[in-house]
């Protein structure tokens, strides 16, 4: 075959009498057209076959943890049964405590007015009746302190009376202050003192005893004194 330009610029496959030469490909492209679908498998074969990839072992299957549970729970309903019990008995041994306390201190509530009246009354109690403010002295009593002059309410042994001549203001102090020490000391109202005289420096033994108006005092040179 000889190619020729005469025609210029015409297809140079074309021989001397002008004919296009087959194409020496259309046999191959003509039986890879008819191949078609029968070279490849469809899409969804090849998305159905297994990965190629060695895959990893399945899983192994998790145990069972119900019955661990179950037992949980019943352990723990166990402990609050047992807690509650406890609680439960000591509740009921604090209140039966109560009660019979309570009923023990209603009994001594309801008691002690019995035992109060057939207690003896003390001699502390017995010594405070009510004692006149103003009680009526013999004649010749002749006030020697402050209260007395002043003829303040009486009752509580702060007023002092002397009731002879011989008996010094002095010494009838001495006296009142002897008895009040001794009553405070032993709540008794009848005493027998050894007063000190800082006008004849000689202690006399005077006798005191109480009436429930006044206390009289007597004793030593023919003293007297009276304790309002």
């Amino acid at each position: 075959m000889q190619m020729s330009n005469a025609n210029g610029g015409g297809n140079p496959w074309q021989d001397a009498q002008g004919h296009t030469p087959a194409n020496p490909w259309a046999h191959d492209m003509d039986a890879r057209d008819n191949y078609g679908n029968e070279a490849y498998p469809p899409t969804d074969e090849w998305e159905a076959l297994p990965p190629t990839a060695v895959s990893a072992g399945a899983p192994a299957s998790k145990p069972n943890r119900l019955p661990l549970y179950m037992g949980i729970v019943v352990a723990l309903i166990a402990i609050a049964a047992v807690i509650g019990f406890s609680v439960f008995n000591s509740l009921s041994g604090r209140g039966t405590g109560s009660s019979q306390d309570s009923a023990a201190g209603d009994a001594a509530i309801a008691t002690s007015p019995q035992e109060a009246a057939t207690q003896p009354a003390t001699s502390e109690e017995a010594a405070e009746p009510e004692r006149p403010e103003f009680p009526q002295l013999p004649s010749g009593a002749v006030a020697v302190n402050d209260a007395a002059m002043n003829n303040l309410p009486g009752g509580d042994f702060n007023n002092v009376y002397r009731g002879s001549s011989v008996t010094s203001t002095q010494f009838s102090l001495a006296v009142r202050d002897a008895y009040v020490r001794n009553y405070l000391d032993t709540g008794d109202l009848n005493a027998t003192l050894s007063v000190y005289s800082s006008v004849t420096y000689n202690s006399y033994s005077m006798s005191c005893s109480d009436n429930g108006q006044f206390v009289t005092c007597t004793g030593g040179n023919n003293a007297i004194v009276y304790i309002v």
